[in-house]
């Protein structure tokens, strides 16, 4: 019995195929207006409504893989957008960093070239020696600044360190940062004009005439320095130059040779309880963003190695 219910499936199987076949056949090659080709028309006919629901049923899963697909992909390419920009960012940011820094570099060299400096060097016997700054101390108690020379580069305690500044006004190319408090045989620390311990001898050029002062951290706004000490009948206007004097003013000042640019007055006031004007002073230089320096140290110092101060 088994066996003739296997020979009765295979039978059966051959008769369906024989009779595909044979439909396949004579659909192919029977005209569009034969029976077969009407019968299929008909069945596509009563089974359209059937596919349309089936369309609609099915359309809301389909548009939901859809979303999702297209929510991952714009994630994916969000992320890639936002690492491109940071790094774009980057980019611009070093190209800055690098364009600042070569118009230091271009004021400094202007400055060692100048008429300015040679006379300086003819009467102070000073030559430059260009450095990177290296670290920044914290800007609240202190404004310091270490540099990449040092003892064995010829650097001294109380040698005047300047940076370039890129401005039509300043026709030098540098202006005063600040002065060498400390040396080691490869570095420098650098106490800058905006430490509260700071304290230049100054004064402010007007024509063939020059009042004295002495210039110290402004104590509201480190960005600015205040020029105390001034002679109220002297007339001091806006955008007058500020220079050092080279030397002390009543007990305060400075080692600074005279001359060293320092900025310009951007305010004056004389108050009925003050005896001595009062003059504020925009530094050229921004004290917080500098990166290169020369320090004006002197010309025997050269080659001292390791010495010691």
């Amino acid at each position: 019995m088994p066996h003739s219910s296997r020979l009765f499936r295979r039978l059966t199987l051959a008769v369906l195929l024989a009779a595909s076949l044979a439909s396949v056949t004579v659909y192919f090659r029977e005209p569009e207006s034969g029976p077969l080709h009407a019968v299929q028309a008909r069945l596509v006919e009563a089974a359209a409504p059937a596919e349309g629901v089936v369309q609609r049923v099915a359309q809301p899963f389909r548009d939901a893989a859809t979303w999702a697909r297209g929510l991952g992909d714009a994630a994916a390419e969000r992320d890639r957008l936002r690492e491109e920009n940071a790094r774009l960012r980057q980019e611009l940011s070093d190209r800055e960093i690098d364009r600042r820094e070569a118009d230091e570099l271009l004021q400094e060299l202007n400055y060692t070239e100048s008429k300015a400096f040679a006379t300086l060097r003819r009467r102070e016997g000073l030559r430059p020696l260009g450095a990177r700054v290296l670290t920044r101390s914290p800007q609240l108690l202190t404004a310091k600044v270490v540099i990449g020379v040092g003892r064995a580069d010829g650097v001294r305690v109380d040698d005047p360190v300047l940076s370039g500044v890129k401005t039509v006004d300043l026709k030098a190319g540098a202006s005063l940062v600040g002065k060498v408090t400390s040396v080691t045989d490869e570095t420098a620390t650098v106490t800058l004009l905006s430490d509260p311990t700071m304290a230049v001898g100054a004064m402010i050029v007007r024509g063939g005439r020059t009042t004295l002062g002495v210039l110290q951290p402004n104590a509201g706004d480190r960005t600015l320095q205040s020029l105390g000490m001034v002679d109220p009948t002297r007339v001091v206007e806006k955008a007058d130059p500020v220079v050092t004097s080279g030397y002390e003013v009543d007990g305060f000042g400075s080692v600074f040779p005279k001359g060293l640019p320092i900025g310009t007055v951007t305010g004056v006031a004389l108050r009925d309880t003050s005896v001595f004007k009062e003059v504020q002073v925009t530094p050229w230089v921004d004290l917080e963003t500098f990166s290169t320096v020369i320090v004006l140290t002197s010309a025997d110092a050269a080659g001292t190695g390791s010495a010691a101060p």
